[in-house]
């Protein structure tokens, strides 16, 4: 809660350490609206910067399973 209370911060970033996921979130027009969740196989956009990675590029070289299950 205390990010979104920044009035600069455009998108914030949580990374999972118990098996590949990120969610994104990202300030809009209307406010804090745009939530993105992404998986193991998925490419991560991060708008505020002009970035795009996969996720497992987030995880290379480390032992974090691909999913809970």
């Amino acid at each position: 809660m205390y990010y979104r209370q920044c009035p600069t911060l455009e998108e914030y970033v949580l990374i999972a350490t118990d098996h590949q996921a990120v969610e994104v979130s990202r300030r809009t027009e209307d406010g804090w609206t745009a939530y993105h969740a992404y998986a193991a196989a998925d490419t991560v956009e991060l708008v505020s910067i002009g970035v795009t990675l996969p996720v497992a590029a987030l995880y290379r070289r480390t032992t974090v399973k691909e999913s809970l299950l």
